[in-house]
C-alpha cells in the first residue's frame, strides 16, 4: 500500500463503529480500538508527531521525529556527471529519448539516484491488568482541541486517556485518570525498530530510549518522565510500573543528532534534557492551556458549515461506509438506507486536512513529507521523503 499524505487522510476515516450521538461535529469517533496502524489517531506538533491506537487491556502509542532519517551528510552529484550532458542533450534533440534516458541513468543521476528514508522513532506499550472486560468504549480526535481521548469502563470505575503534541513544550503528552481514587495500575515500556537501541533510567521518574540509525548515522534519544498523583511509580530494567495511582501525566521528549544537511554532531541526550527542565514545575492543566491556546489560534481561523444531517450522529466509520455503499459515492450523496445526505462528513474531512497540516508543519519543522510527519516502517513506500512534484 502506497501511503502518500492525502490517502493517510482518507485511511484513518475507515475504523469499527457503531451508531452513537456525536457532541461535536469535529470529531472523529470510533467505538473500537484501532487494529492497524492506518487506523489509529495522528497527533503532532510540526517536530514530533504519534498515531494513538486506543487499546484497551495494552495500548500503543507510536512516535515519530522529523528529523530521524537513514543516511548521513553526503554529495548526491556522480562522478563524471558534466562529460556526458552535451551528449543527452543531443540525444534528446534528435528525438532520441531512450537512447538519452539510459545514459542518464547510467551516467548522470545522483549517486545514489534513490533518496534516503523518514524513520519511525519509537512506542510506547501500556499494559492495564485486568482491563480485558472493559465496557462503554469510546475513542475520538477532537479537531477543535487536537486532542486524542479514550474513554471506557471496568466494572463500575471509568477510565480516561487523553493524549496531545504541544507545540509551545515540544513534547507528546498523555494524561490518564480514572474516577475512583487509587484504581490506575499498569506498566509501560519505550522501545524502537531500530535494531540499535537501549534504554537507561536517568532518574526515579524518567526512562530514556536511545539508539542509532546506522553506525555512521544519526543517533536518537526519548525521554518520558512520570508524574503520578497518589499510588506509586518505579523504574526497572526499562520498564515504568505504575500502582494504585489516581492519575498519571506522561512527559514524552525526542531529538536526534541533526543540526543541517551538513552536520549530524547535535546531541540528542542535551536536547531532550533541555525539553524537559523546562518543564520541572510547570503543571498538566497549564501545559495543556498553552497547546490549546496556541493550537486553536491556528485551527478557528476557518469554518465550514455545509448544514448537518442525521447521518452526522453516526459514529465516523459508519458514514464512510454508507457513502461507500449509495450508487452515487460523492460525499453529499444521499443513502440508500433512507437516511439524507450527509454534507457535514465532507466540512469534517475539509477540516482534518486543515488539521493534519497544522500538526505536521510548523516554524521551525522540517516541511510535511509524503506522510506528513507520521511512519511507522522501516522501509516506508516512496521513503515516506519529499516529493515535490506533488
Amino acid at each position: 500500500m502506497r501511503r502518500t499524505f492525502l490517502a493517510f487522510i482518507v485511511a484513518i476515516f475507515f475504523c469499527t463503529g457503531i451508531a452513537h450521538a456525536a457532541e461535536n461535529d469535529l470529531r472523529l469517533w470510533y467505538t473500537k480500538p484501532a487494529r492497524q496502524w492506518e487506523e489509529a489517531l495522528p497527533i503532532g506538533n510540526g517536530r514530533m508527531g504519534a498515531m494513538v491506537f486506543g487499546g484497551v487491556a495494552d495500548e500503543r502509542i507510536q512516535f515519530n521525529e522529523d528529523t530521524l532519517w537513514t543516511g548521513k551528510p553526503h554529495d548526491y552529484v556522480r562522478e563524471g556527471a558534466g562529460d556526458v550532458l552535451e551528449q543527452i542533450r543531443d540525444l534528446v534533440f534528435a528525438g532520441k529519448d531512450k537512447e538519452a534516458a539510459a545514459i542518464a541513468k547510467a551516467k548522470f543521476l545522483s549517486d545514489p539516484v534513490r533518496q534516503m528514508a523518514y524513520q519511525p522513532f519509537g512506542d510506547l506499550r501500556f499494559h492495564f491488568p485486568d482491563h480485558d472486560a472493559a465496557s462503554d468504549y469510546h475513542r475520538e480526535l477532537d479537531l477543535t482541541t487536537a486532542i486524542a481521548r479514550t474513554s471506557y469502563r471496568v466494572g463500575e470505575v471509568q477510565y480516561t486517556r487523553e493524549t496531545f503534541a504541544s507545540y509551545p513544550d515540544q513534547v507528546i503528552v498523555t494524561r490518564l485518570t480514572s474516577s475512583k481514587p487509587g484504581s490506575l495500575t499498569f506498566t509501560l515500556k519505550m522501545d524502537s525498530p531500530h535494531k540499535v537501541w537501549k534504554n537507561q533510567t536517568m532518574a526515579p521518574d524518567t526512562l530514556a530510549l536511545m539508539g542509532k540509525v546506522q553506525d555512521d548515522g544519526l543517533s536518537f534519544e526519548s525521554r518520558l518522565r512520570v508524574i503520578h498523583e497518589g499510588g506509586a511509580a518505579s523504574i526497572s530494567d526499562g520498564l515504568i510500573s505504575v500502582a494504585n495511582a489516581n492519575s498519571v501525566t506522561l512527559l514524552l521528549a525526542a531529538a536526534t543528532s541533526f543540526k543541517n544537511f551538513q552536520d549530524i554532531t547535535a546531541n540528542p541526550a542535551e536536547r531532550c534534557g533541555e525539553i524537559l527542565s523546562k518543564l520541572e514545575h510547570k503543571s498538566y492543566d497549564a501545559i495543556l492551556a498553552d497547546h490549546t491556546a496556541d493550537y486553536s489560534a491556528l485551527f478557528n481561523r476557518v469554518k465550514l458549515d455545509l448544514g448537518r444531517t442525521g447521518p452526522a450522529d453516526l459514529a465516523t466509520n459508519e458514514r464512510i461506509q454508507r457513502i461507500n455503499k449509495t450508487a452515487d459515492p460523492k460525499l453529499g450523496a444521499a443513502g440508500t438506507d433512507g437516511l439524507p445526505a450527509d454534507p457535514a462528513l465532507a466540512a469534517l474531512y475539509f477540516q482534518m486536512g486543515r488539521y493534519m497540516l497544522i500538526s505536521t508543519s510548523r516554524p521551525g519543522s522540517q516541511p510535511a513529507n509524503l506522510q506528513g510527519n507520521w511512519n511507522e516502517l522501516l522501509s516506508p513506500p516512496w521513503e515516506s521523503k519529499w516529493t515535490t512534484n506533488i
